[in-house]
């Protein structure tokens, strides 16, 4: 098919990209809300502590009306997800930024960098903090349990693995940007 037969072909990369960030932005500001809604959701509703209970149980193996299920597991339950939400909200926060300087037309330079090195961080940290919060939310809603029905439980998954890989692409992309970023305006002074 012709390039000026494809969908947008007209279009100039800047309007792309600003279609892209705007695109991007408004997926960002609807993640941002569900996670909102989620952390109060787990505060209020006996739905999520149930199904908290559930994903526990399963990691487990024992049945969740073996878990503690108190006001005070509530807190527990609170407590352990925030971090991992914490960390989303902040990395949202960073892809906010970043999409609109996109959509500005600022797509290299050390704030782009900046952004993507936090971005990095962020999924870094959340392939240990998320597996360190279940085994401390398992420990704490199995602790006053009779014995042999307490559990501690050790977990790295794939999702964690991918959460570590993709931060160090990101990582490495950010670092690429700064290098080229340098080596442009090298590259100006010789003109």
């Amino acid at each position: 098919m012709p390039a000026a037969m494809l969908p947008h072909a007209a279009d100039s990369p800047k309007r792309r990209l600003r279609r892209m960030s705007l695109w991007m932005r408004a997926l960002i500001a609807a993640g941002a809300a569900t996670l909102l809604v989620i952390i109060v959701w787990l505060c209020v509703s006996d739905t999520a502590l149930l199904g908290a209970y559930r994903r526990f149980a399963d990691l487990t193996s024992i049945s969740a009306e073996k878990l503690e299920g108190t006001p005070t597991s509530r807190v527990w339950i609170v407590a352990t997800a925030l971090p991992s939400m914490l960390l989303a909200l902040y990395g949202l926060l960073q892809a906010w930024h970043l999409f609109g300087a996109y959509g500005r037309g600022v797509v290299f330079g050390s704030a782009a960098s900046g952004r993507l090195r936090r971005l990095g961080w962020v999924f870094t940290a959340n392939a240990f903090v998320r597996p360190a919060a279940d085994t401390v939310l398992v420990l704490l809603l199995t602790w006053h349990n009779p014995p042999g029905q307490r559990r501690l439980v050790l977990g790295f998954g794939w999702e964690d693995y991918l959460c570590l890989l993709f931060g160090g692409l990101l990582f490495a992309v950010s670092w690429a940007m700064v290098e080229g970023t340098r080596i442009e305006t090298e590259n100006a002074g010789f003109v």
